[in-house]
């Protein structure tokens, strides 16, 4: 299938697409305001998640939590990602259409019926660092890249894991409307993290 992208909108014409991608990020799709914790309610942990901008006119919306597992636990989780649709319900599809030293190729689908996107993102990851880095190859957002970053805990007996991600939705989805979505999903999507790498990644 070639990295094409399927945008299909609601009956009225509004780019619902748009919208899914954010609600997906990352992956899907409520949090205080920015610079607020939130409780990650069971895991014992909260998020930090505000917006930075980054002296290009581009504004960041960054998390930061901890997290009851080693650094490589967590990130072979990010790796793992066709098993992202197992714990994270609005991701329907991760399906990596090509991958080799150092770097995934990941196509997402995510939604439902009227509501569906898909977009191909190539993850460029460093296993001695413990980043990922993210780009658009094809799909809904005019422009989407973010990264992980996972450290050991200064705290010591689990990881530090840092989040960011720009959007650039396109359309008429205002960038402040995008950052409110992503900020809104951000506590959900560490949520559905953190249980999975406790369980064992099951």
């Amino acid at each position: 299938m070639p990295l094409s992208t399927l945008w299909e909108p609601s009956r009225g014409g509004f780019p619902t697409a748009a919208i899914l991608v954010l609600l997906f990020l990352f992956c899907l799709a409520s949090t205080p305001a920015a610079g607020q914790s939130a409780d990650q309610g069971g895991e014992g942990e909260s998020a930090r998640v505000w917006e930075e901008e980054d002296g290009q006119g581009r504004t960041w919306v960054k998390a930061e939590f901890r997290v009851d597992a080693p650094p490589e636990e967590f990130f072979a989780l990010l790796l793992d990602v066709e098993r992202f649709p197992e714990f994270m319900p609005e991701v329907r599809e991760a399906k990596i259409l090509e991958a080799g030293e150092g770097f995934q190729v990941v196509r997402f689908h995510a939604g439902s019926g009227l509501f569906k996107s898909r977009h191909v993102l190539r993850r460029l990851y460093d296993t001695g660092q413990g980043t990922i880095r993210w780009t658009l190859v094809e799909g809904t957002p005019r422009a989407l890249e973010g990264s992980w970053t996972i450290d050991p805990s200064p705290e010591g007996g689990g990881s530090l894991v840092r989040y960011a991600a720009y959007v650039d939705p396109g359309f008429w989805v205002p960038d402040s409307l995008a950052r409110h979505f992503q900020k809104r999903t951000l506590p959900g999507m560490i949520s559905s993290l953190q249980r999975r790498v406790l369980g064992g990644g099951r």
